[in-house]
């Protein structure tokens, strides 16, 4: 048994050595390299599926603005400051230059307050209305001194002349003073049409209104002229008082248009904005003059009034700054701050225009800084 063991491992090895040296023996195997370039592992060889193209996005022809749509609802707005009104270019009739109104081209006034209440209704689309109410008042004063000849009205003329040429009464030539009160008031009410914001560029936010204006003026000056009165049949001088004042009270109505624009900054809630009014209105004006001549022992005075048509162009320019935070649930609150200049030209018109009214024009303006709250809801 030991022997067929052995036999049989020498048999195994010597087939294995056989089976080696014959294969050592043959010549190479060509196997043909793979058609195509090497697939990726678990991708099947063939070419890639073809991708369905998309059309390119072209945006239509025409500027770059598009409408807001704000949610409609009912919005306030509260404005005050504080401006400075000045009177100016005062032009007056051949009635007017025997006053002392001839003596004035302008007058100052103190600073006073403004104010502006608004009411208003947006709608789904953006456009709306809004009525609001406007007003403001303030009072000046000066005090002069000079020779009593500055001060003399014109129906005084020849008091003077008269003391030179003999006669016995007139205005000594010394010193006088000037005492100068002066009012204005102003109310105005807007009944407007707005239009929905406008942007470009999704900074820059365009509106307009159009609308009806009311405008109620007045301005009212006072003047107390002390001087010495000489009356050498009569004894010593005397101390006068010559006190004239002048009114005119105006109402006017017509139309206004105005454009807004901001510029915010994206993405946040500071910006910049400005804003232009102009309007033109037509009314009729009441003109008030009365004199008065005092002093211890006489007072005589003596008024007259003078009516007619009239004519008012309204401008109003503001800048600044504004804030604005809407709600979640559509509504927003704002604040506005800055300074504004207004102007208020009148113009007598009529016939007796050139003749009779005291007031034959004058320049209203004011100037000075607000600050403008709004809330929508």
């Amino acid at each position: 048994m030991g022997r067929s063991l052995g036999c049989s491992v020498l048999y195994s090895y010597a087939g294995t050595i056989l089976f080696a040296a014959v294969a050592l023996g043959q010549p190479p195997i060509d196997v043909p390299p793979p058609s195509g370039p090497p697939a990726p592992i678990g991708v099947p060889y063939g070419p890639p599926a073809p991708v369905a193209m998309q059309p390119a996005m072209v945006s239509p022809a025409g500027p770059p603005m598009e409408v807001i749509t704000p949610s409609g609802g009912w919005f306030v707005d509260l404005e005050g400051g504080a401006l400075l009104p000045h009177l100016s270019h005062v032009k007056t009739s051949s009635d007017g230059n025997i006053t002392f109104l001839s003596d004035i081209r302008s007058l100052d006034f103190d600073c006073g307050p403004a104010g502006e209440v608004d009411l208003g209704y947006r709608f789904a689309g953006g456009n709306g209305w809004r009525l609001s109410y406007r007003g403001f008042d303030s009072s000046g004063h000066a005090d002069s001194t000079g020779d009593a000849t500055l001060f003399e009205p014109m129906f005084f003329a020849g008091f003077n002349a008269g003391l030179d040429a003999g006669f016995p009464i007139g205005i000594n030539v010394g010193r006088a003073t000037r005492e100068l009160r002066s009012e204005v008031q102003l109310s105005r009410i807007d009944l407007d049409y707005l239009s929905a914001d406008h942007v470009f560029g999704d900074t820059v936010h365009l509106g307009w209104v159009l609308g009806a204006r009311i405008v109620a003026l007045r301005v009212d000056s006072r003047v107390n002229d002390t001087f010495t009165l000489s009356d050498d049949l009569l004894g010593p001088p005397v101390t006068v008082t010559l006190r004239q004042g002048a009114r005119d009270e105006t109402v006017a109505g017509g139309i206004h248009a105005s454009l807004d624009g901001s510029w915010t900054p994206a993405d946040w809630p500071i910006g910049m904005f400005g804003l232009l009014d102009a309007g033109i209105l037509g009314g009729g004006s009441t003109q008030k003059y009365s004199v008065a001549i005092i002093n211890d022992t006489l007072t005589n005075a003596m008024s007259g009034s003078e009516h007619g048509g009239s004519v008012v162009g309204t401008l109003n320019l503001q800048a600044g700054l504004q804030y604005t935070v809407p709600f979640a649930n559509g509504g927003w609150w704002g604040l506005r701050g800055g300074y504004e200049f207004e102007l208020y030209d009148f113009e007598a018109t009529g016939g007796g225009a050139g003749k009779h009214a005291l007031y034959k024009g004058f320049d209203l303006t004011t100037h000075g800084v607000f600050l403008r709250g709004e809330l929508g809801f």
